[in-house]
């Protein structure tokens, strides 16, 4: 089989949720936990002893719980193959008559998609569980669901400022497309670490991308004797763009390399690194 079918794909994408089921609602557990826990913290003595700005308070939890969706997504990237750990889960994977295109498209869909539908639900029910318990114990505020979604789809065209000059709407672009980039970068980077790494693949990704980050940091300042200056005026954009074509090559070569490690996956393989 070459060629990618749609409905043997569906196929795959219904076994391997069939398969992996307690699983996936152990991380829908650890989701509800993690953001139960955060609501506590977060709202607990606004609630109880009352918030001065409701509205500020509730701003301030929405960006909270959008760090953690960040950080939840980045553990969803290093899953990504995590059904490959054993030889019987390689056994099982392989054999599947479907090509590696529909095998992998699934573990993708199941390790993003999945992963942020598996936190936005834990995060309702936490909200929701905070709402009901807070007014038992004579204290309450509203829920944070809707700011939560404002602050994570919502637009700003308010211009910033840069040592006090106004940005132009071009280098607003750069630079909003510059985090971006580097938020795909950084999850792209626990794709590579799930198809490199067999245990503790988070743990080690992210320590990996901190000692490069501290390595990348030491050789600008120390090596190059350059600053973190990544433009000379507020109109100047052309070093935003060429870096967002490098972090673009970057996240495309992120995506070969997992590709290419993911069909070169064998039955019998090493004990740290996928083969």
């Amino acid at each position: 089989m070459k060629n990618f079918d749609l409905g043997r794909f569906g196929h795959v994408l219904r076994l391997d949720v069939q398969q992996n089921r307690r699983r996936y609602l152990k991380y829908l557990a650890i989701c509800y936990l993690t953001c139960l826990i955060a609501e506590f913290i977060l709202f607990y003595k606004p609630s109880r002893y009352g918030a001065d700005l409701v509205a500020v308070t509730i701003n301030s939890a929405a960006n909270s719980f959008i760090l953690i969706q960040f950080w939840m997504m980045l553990a969803g990237a290093s899953t990504l193959f995590e059904n490959l750990k054993t030889k019987g889960g390689r056994q099982a994977e392989l054999t599947l008559p479907a090509t590696n295109a529909e095998k992998f498209l699934s573990r993708y869909l199941l390790s993003t998609v999945g992963f942020f539908l598996f936190y936005l639900t834990g995060f309702v029910a936490a909200d929701l569980t905070r709402m009901a318990v807070f007014p038992l114990l004579g204290h309450s505020l509203p829920s944070t669901v809707p700011a939560f979604f404002e602050t994570l789809f919502g637009r700003s065209d308010s211009l910033i400022t840069i040592n006090g000059e106004a940005v132009s709407r071009a280098l607003w672009v750069q630079i909003y497309l510059l985090a971006t980039l580097g938020m795909i970068l950084t999850h792209a980077c626990y794709l590579v670490g799930s198809a490199l790494l067999r245990k503790n693949v988070f743990v080690l990704t992210s320590l990996a991308l901190f000692a490069l980050a501290v390595a990348a940091g030491w050789v600008t300042v120390e090596l190059a004797g350059a600053r973190f200056e990544l433009f000379t005026s507020v109109d100047d954009t052309w070093q935003l763009a060429c870096l967002n074509a490098v972090l673009f090559v970057l996240i495309v070569g992120c995506y070969w390399l997992t590709w290419r490690r993911f069909t070169r996956i064998q039955v019998v393989g090493r004990k740290w690194l996928r083969p």
